[in-house]
């Protein structure tokens, strides 16, 4: 039953995490988008999620430069 709940904690801190990173790369806040994912890489460095935020970042930074 811990583990249901502490799957469901980090499922709500992966969400969150998401939908601050939208609002950061969609408003062109790339380098605060870029420093938050990094710190959440430290804490989840087997997610796949800061890994795909960065090269959403990277995508963005090709084309707007």
């Amino acid at each position: 039953m811990n583990t249901i709940s502490s799957d469901n904690t980090e499922n709500e801190e992966f969400f969150f995490f998401c939908l601050k990173m939208k609002q950061l790369i969609c408003s062109d806040q790339l380098q605060e988008a870029f420093q938050n994912i990094c710190d959440f890489m430290a804490k989840h460095p087997d997610s796949a999620i800061p890994h795909n935020l960065l090269g959403i970042i990277y995508e963005k930074n090709v084309i707007m430069f």
